[in-house]
Parts: C-alpha cells; structure tokens; sequence
C-alpha cells in the first residue's frame, strides 16, 4: 500500500477498527483509497463534445496532466 494511503488510513481511523486481521483491514482501505482516487481522476474529466478542436486539445492536456498527477501522488497504476 502506498505510504500516503497507509497515512490517511491511519487518520481516517483505521487502527480503531479492533479484531479485525491486519491484512484484511489493510485490503479494505486500500480499495477505499483506490475507489476515491477514481472519483477524483473522473472528476478531472470533462466533456468537451461541444467545443472547438483547439480548446478541447488544450482541455484534454490538462485533464489528462491532472489525472497523471492523481495517480502518481497515490501510487496507482494504471
């Protein structure tokens, strides 16, 4: 698991979740972490159907730069 998801795990309260095999525990919240960072990837993209070719080419850079971003700041593969 990616060290910045083992921390908010641990801040979101993890470690008060008692009894629970360590392993498990860690598979849960790391697929909590990887479908919030899914959302946030979608967030980045935008529909751009209905706009001009030079706006979307600059639209798409950024969405797909945002989304880069995303993913190497938790880690996660494509």
């Amino acid at each position: 698991m990616n060290e910045r998801i083992k921390e908010l795990a641990l801040l979101s309260g993890q470690n008060l979740i008692p009894f629970m095999d360590p392993r498990v525990k860690d598979m849960i919240f790391e697929r909590f972490a990887e479908l919030i960072v899914a959302e946030c990837l979608a967030v980045c993209a935008v529909n751009t159907d209905d706009e001009p070719l030079d706006y979307k080419r600059g639209v798409i850079f950024v969405m797909n730069r945002c989304q880069q971003n995303i993913k190497e700041h938790f880690g996660v593969a494509e």
